[in-house]
């Protein structure tokens, strides 16, 4: 929401507002660990961009944000479950373009990408690109619950941090860019993001289910998708609420 007395916001990635100033009516995530420090200090005072020794992270609009989550939404529904790319695009003036989806995702195969919207919209009149990355983990099985592959790593996961070459290539230009879906979870090295739940008996290998250790959430580009702050779903829903 925007504050009604008019104030910039500033949260931190858990969605905590953690102070605002005296104008302003934009929202802000604050990383810089000395500026974090610096608000802890100065709850109940306004703090104006100009204090920060690193400029916070600005949110797109609530119009903007709003739209990200019904990408996530229709990402996580029963017609999709997180099999397909969903995509949209937000107008500075927060109209919205929603376009169809992508072609399921199969293991093994090059993922089919939503096609982009037929824009009527100039790029420097767009706000922001919002597409998911399919959250589904792609394993392959031989009779039923049997990995005839890779034991510890399914070849088929993706990361709504990570963009494409074709998300770089296309969208670049645009405000902000957003993927939704699993970010890669800082807490787990890269080969542990998702493995595989198995056990072996007579020299078989028997799946057991997916550990997915990876972070369902928002992961908010700038233009050229040279920044970015991920926010999971329960720090999103704080600020957007």
């Amino acid at each position: 929401m925007v504050d009604p007395d008019g104030r910039d916001i500033y949260y931190n990635t858990d969605g905590d507002r953690i102070g605002s100033s005296a104008n302003g009516e934009e929202k802000y995530i604050v990383t810089n660990s000395s500026d974090l420090e610096m608000l802890k200090g100065r709850k109940k005072q306004y703090t104006e961009l100009s204090s920060f020794s690193e400029t916070p992270f600005q949110l797109p609009s609530d119009a903007t944000l709003k739209e990200a989550k019904s990408v996530m939404e229709r990402t996580e529904s029963k017609n999709n479950k997180g099999s397909k790319e969903e995509v949209s695009l937000v107008h500075n003036n927060g109209s919205v373009i929603v376009w169809q989806p992508g072609e399921p995702a199969v293991f093994g195969q090059k993922l089919v990408t939503a096609p982009l919207p037929e824009n009527p919209w100039k790029k420097e009149e767009v706000e922001a690109s919002i597409h998911s990355h399919p959250s589904i983990v792609l394993y392959g099985l031989e009779r039923g619950d049997e990995v005839f592959f890779d034991k510890q790593y399914p070849r088929d996961a993706y990361f709504a941090n990570e963009p494409s070459s074709l998300d770089k290539k296309y969208l670049s230009g645009y405000k902000y860019n957003i993927i939704v879906g699993k970010f890669t979870n800082p807490k787990y090295p890269k080969e542990q993001q998702v493995t595989m739940n198995y056990y072996e008996e007579n020299k078989h290998v028997y799946f057991n289910g997916v550990i997915d250790n990876r972070i369902a959430g928002y992961c908010i580009f700038n233009s050229d998708f040279s920044n970015c702050i991920s926010l999971d779903k329960k720090a999103f829903n704080k600020i957007l609420k």
